[in-house]
């Protein structure tokens, strides 16, 4: 619950959001409807890109901040940015490739939601913002989450905190000459880093369940998890989580989140 939201809301709104029309995922369309994976693949919501770039060797991927500048999109990443191939030079795809469903299915389903649980989580209504967030998980819909949905959502977000692992492990031996280029990160990273976030998922959710489930049903409901912190105000944790993309932002969030993982699972996430 609290990686999910963190991760959201740590990603800054700086300019003008991706119209409507033009959130989804695009590449080279299959009869299918799927995105081919033999092309470049743009995942879009209102202010995040992924980018699959194909390479010769290895499939690349990009995360950042996506911002709509007069029909491109712009990605940036703190002070660093690029122009992402045009959109109109793509097709609509139904979805992204079918190959990488099986190892970020959870991730992709949910990717297009981020957009309702920031609206709601900058709103400063902690109230709604966790009830959007549980229904955002909640796959059986009464309301609450059950260990294996909470599960769900570490698996769905632990794609971005393998990804931010991956980036800044190239950023570090890259030292100061890194640039945007050490921010795509080789598919097979987050192939590994999404295998440890899974196990270590379990340990993640008992301890979640330890800390807030007053009533001992095995279940989190918004009461449980807004105990003490009904009245948080979402906004302005949302201004000083999003404040910056840098070292001092949102590395250092993940970077937290990181240690838990990694405590939490062993040290599975390679990290010390």
């Amino acid at each position: 619950m609290i990686i999910g939201l963190t991760l959201i809301l740590a990603y800054p709104v700086l300019g003008e959001e991706v119209p409507q029309d033009y959130r989804g995922v695009f590449g080279s369309a299959e009869p299918t409807g799927h995105c081919a994976v033999d092309g470049p693949v743009i995942l879009l919501n209102g202010n995040m890109a992924v980018y699959l770039n194909p390479q010769p060797q290895q499939i690349t991927v990009l995360m950042g901040e996506a911002t709509w500048a007069g029909g491109a999109v712009l990605m940036s990443r703190g002070e660093e940015f690029s122009i992402l191939p045009p959109l109109d030079r793509l097709d609509r795809c139904s979805s992204a490739p079918s190959v990488l469903k099986a190892a970020f299915g959870e991730t992709l389903a949910l990717f297009p939601a981020m957009d309702d649980i920031r609206s709601q989580c900058t709103r400063g209504q902690s109230r709604r913002c966790i009830d959007e967030f549980i229904s955002l998980l909640d796959v059986s819909s009464d309301q609450r989450l059950s260990p294996a949905e909470i599960s769900r959502g570490l698996r769905a977000f632990g794609a971005y905190v393998a990804y931010e692992t991956a980036v800044m492990q190239q950023r570090s031996a890259a030292g100061a000459a890194a640039s945007m280029a050490d921010n795509a990160v080789p598919i097979q990273a987050l192939y590994a880093g999404m295998f440890a976030v899974g196990v270590a998922a379990q340990f993640v959710t008992s301890s979640l369940l330890d800390s807030y489930d007053y009533d001992g049903d095995r279940f989190l409901a918004a009461t449980e998890i807004l105990q003490d912190r009904e009245d948080l105000d979402l906004e302005a944790m949302a201004v000083a989580l999003g404040s910056r993309l840098g070292d001092d932002g949102l590395r250092s969030v993940i970077s937290n989140l990181i240690g838990l993982l990694g405590k939490s699972g062993g040290g599975l996430l390679g990290l010390r």
